[in-house]
């Protein structure tokens, strides 16, 4: 490889490359221009100290390998010759602070070129870097989430009006979110501050952002009410979440234009109202509002946004009947209204067969449900005999009928469901053997979880999007 004198491109992504890179071949390509390493197992020395010489090199593209840290940090070392347009690191480990170093590399702050920055998952301390906005007057996207930031957010001195993408989620920072913010990035379409301890309202001014398509307040402690300025002025919005804060008031502004809207996350919030401006959402898919004070009936108009995939209302004070005007929702994959006071029986007239996985007390309307992958009646205080229907659910992977009053005995029917991976059966009053048949299942594991270095008070898990959960109605 060091007789590649020429090569100016170079990608060795998504492979099981091993070694530190300042003591690889890589050094001696000076003409290297795109250097591409992500998802390997590298080291990353984090000062890229062998690279000061590589005058050509515009990209450094390295997520998901190992960074250490080197010589870099006694501020010794030369200005590097490169100037970069481009760079993307990421640890692979998000908890191993051993190779960390709380600040910033010292050769960032000698780039003026840059357009595209992503540094998550490094841990990097202290203030909000706000010479990365002064240094470069093209920034386009700024990603910095997952690392341990504190103080206020610092805006730029001038405007940032090429910055498209600003994400400084999962970080330490506090203090109310400016309301220059929009003055600052007049074109902003991507903003992530969640998870973080910003607090009072959500500016108003946010609704100057007519090109806004993401926003992500989530996991902060913001207050009052959801400003109209916001739902009449950013008509482009798709995604809004602001799930985890101490909003109040109506869910949507009684005046809203946000009709481009596929995502809504509102939950574990103190909203108390269902406007009816959320009608307009004609193009709503997911639909969150759960953990809030909200009472009253179902909303029958909700029948008319069509392209609903997922309602979640669980834990409200809800009441009344499931509309049948629900029934119109022809793609709904998800209907929570779990903990609540609702009364009466599913419609027969729901859609079956796209329905993955169920939990709550259902009619043996639901038998034909041969999609079905996760069954969960837990909790629910049913009373006789498990149904034969279950037996007949071929896809059937977890089957969970835990803490209810079921008896007799355990039908010989399950022995049928070859694609179980977990069945509970406990605190039942169920009797006789257990049918011998059970041995013959493999039980296939469960598929492992993705490791996790956040804390338990700094991540709350999503809903999978694919679940019918009904637990808790009052049936009849």
């Amino acid at each position: 490889m060091e007789n590649l004198t020429s090569l100016r491109f170079l990608d060795l992504s998504f492979n099981h490359f091993t070694g530190n890179i300042a003591s690889s071949p890589l050094i001696h390509l000076t003409s290297l221009e795109y250097l591409a390493l992500s998802h390997n197992n590298f080291k990353i020395p984090i000062s890229f100290r062998s690279f000061s010489n590589h005058s050509k090199l515009k990209v450094i593209d390295s997520l998901n390998n190992e960074l250490v840290v080197d010589a870099e940090f006694d501020q010794t070392l030369a200005v590097p010759s490169f100037q970069l347009v481009g760079i993307r690191l990421s640890d692979r480990e998000f908890c191993n602070v051993k190779n960390t170093t709380g600040a910033f590399p010292n050769f960032l702050y000698y780039q003026k070129d840059l357009q595209k920055v992503e540094l998550s998952r490094i841990n990097f301390e202290g203030k909000f870097p706000n010479w990365l906005f002064n240094n470069n007057i093209r920034l386009v996207t700024l990603l910095l989430p997952d690392n341990s930031f504190t103080g206020h957010f610092q805006l730029p001195l001038l405007p940032k009006t090429q910055l498209l993408a600003l994400d400084i989620s999962n970080n330490y920072f506090h203090g109310h979110i400016s309301k220059d913010i929009v003055k600052a990035f007049p074109s902003l379409k991507f903003l992530n501050m969640s998870r973080n301890g910003f607090g009072g309202p959500i500016p108003s001014s946010l609704g100057d952002l007519s090109g806004l398509e993401f926003l992500d307040f989530s996991f902060n402690q913001l207050s009052d009410e959801i400003p109209g300025h916001l739902a009449m002025g950013c008509f482009s919005l798709k995604y809004l979440k602001l799930l985890s804060n101490n909003l109040q008031g109506p869910i949507l502004p009684r005046k809203s234009n946000l009709t481009m809207l596929h995502s809504l996350y509102l939950d574990h919030n103190n909203f108390t109202e269902i406007s009816n401006s959320l009608s307009n959402c004609s193009n709503l898919k997911v639909f969150n509002i759960s953990q809030n004070h909200l009472s009253g009936k179902l909303p029958v108009w909700m029948g008319s946004m069509s392209q609903l995939l997922a309602i979640v209302m669980s834990n409200n004070h809800l009441q009344g009947l499931i509309p049948t005007e629900f029934c119109q929702i022809r793609n709904l994959w998800v209907l929570d209204l779990s903990e609540n006071n609702i009364t009466g029986t599913v419609p027969s007239c729901f859609n079956q067969s796209i329905m993955k996985h169920v939990q709550g007390p259902l009619p043996s309307a639901f038998d034909n449900m041969s999609s079905l992958v996760t069954l969960d009646l837990s909790y629910n205080n049913l009373t006789g005999y498990i149904p034969n229907w279950i037996g007949t659910l071929s896809r059937l992977s977890s089957l969970l009928l835990k803490n209810n009053r079921f008896e007799g005995k355990i039908p010989i029917n399950l022995c049928r469901l070859s694609n179980l991976s977990l069945i509970d059966l406990s605190d039942n009053n169920f009797s006789g053997r257990i049918p011998p048949c059970l041995s013959d299942i493999s039980f296939h594991g469960p598929p492992r979880k993705a490791s996790s270095c956040y804390t338990p008070s700094r991540v709350i898990p999503y809903l999978h999007f694919t679940t019918l959960l009904l637990g808790d109605l009052k049936m009849i």
